[in-house]
């Protein structure tokens, strides 16, 4: 049986965007109207809430947008934004557009605390058709699950790059993570990890980072039945893998879909560029260095 078609609604909010997820996702769970749903924050027409909601059974795509407007606007009357800064978007715009190479974007922003509904586009180019396609999706139903979870938490600065670094690592020591050696898409960030002068960063974390490296890899090797958002985090993105395998995707896909998933998923917990930058370092570095200091005991 087919599935039902994606609903895409953009949430445009210059406010607290984890808790108008953590809002707006339970209510609409709640509801019981909704099926799988995942989604990404973006900065194109002004920061927002990428929605992708599928309806459940018994559903019309009409009553997921009624139910999203609501719910948003609810959050909205309760959270309004700060005031929007036309200039200020027209600057961030046209700096994350070079940086994302994009040939065109929103020249204005759009208007704060509204609900936007766009089509959903898949990306066939980037992550290819049918079964495969399937199995992304499904990925990024599970990885918006798993960020949901550490976000209901209401993480500082700190546990949210800590979390979003134990991931990666548990992906690195599972085998279906690159970590630091990303395809070009990601170069503009390694540039900026080096200006940024990581590894001086690095070294003085050194210890208490290696030791966060040895519980991932116990994490990406243990049981099969054990629990908690690491576990599922490694059981999906081992899943995706073996799917895209059995799809007939060709390796290097298969591994630049696998970084995108990881980069995906420091999207959904909220980092910054500069936060992702510096994790991805991290878990592109720290493998190979407890190899070394275990090597040497």
């Amino acid at each position: 049986m087919r599935e039902p078609p994606w609903v895409s609604a953009h949430l445009v909010h210059g406010g607290d965007l984890d808790a108008l997820l953590v809002s707006v996702v339970t209510a609409v769970h709640a509801s019981g109207l909704a099926g799988d749903l995942f989604f990404l924050r973006y900065w194109e027409g002004g920061d927002h809430v990428r929605l992708r909601v599928r309806p459940a059974a018994g559903a019309t795509a009409d009553d997921l947008c009624a139910l999203l407007t609501e719910h948003g606007r609810r959050h909205f009357a309760a959270h309004p934004s700060t005031p929007a800064d036309p200039d200020q978007y027209a600057r961030q715009a046209r700096a994350l557009g070079a940086l994302e190479r994009l040939p065109t974007w929103e020249p204005v922003q759009l208007p704060n605390d509204t609900v936007v509904f766009r089509p959903y586009v898949p990306e066939y180019d980037r992550y290819g058709r049918g079964a495969a396609m399937d199995a992304v999706e499904r990925h990024f139903v599970e990885s918006s699950r798993i960020a949901l979870a550490v976000l209901a938490a209401r993480p500082d600065p700190d546990r949210r790059q800590t979390a979003a670094l134990s991931f990666l690592l548990v992906s690195a020591s599972a085998g279906v993570g690159t970590g630091d050696a990303a395809p070009p898409r990601e170069q503009a960030l390694r540039d900026l990890a080096e200006r940024a002068a990581f590894a001086r960063r690095y070294e003085r974390q050194r210890g208490k980072l290696i030791e966060l490296q040895r519980r991932m890899a116990a994490v990406a090797t243990g049981p099969a039945r054990t629990t908690g958002v690491l576990a599922a985090w490694h059981r999906s993105l081992t899943t995706l893998r073996d799917r895209l395998d059995a799809a007939g995707a060709d390796p290097p896909r298969v591994t630049a879909i696998l970084d995108t998933c990881g980069h995906l998923l420091c999207n959904r917990l909220g980092l910054t560029l500069a936060e992702e930058a510096y994790v991805r370092y991290l878990a592109g570095r720290l493998p190979a260095d407890r190899a070394v200091e275990e090597a040497g005991r």
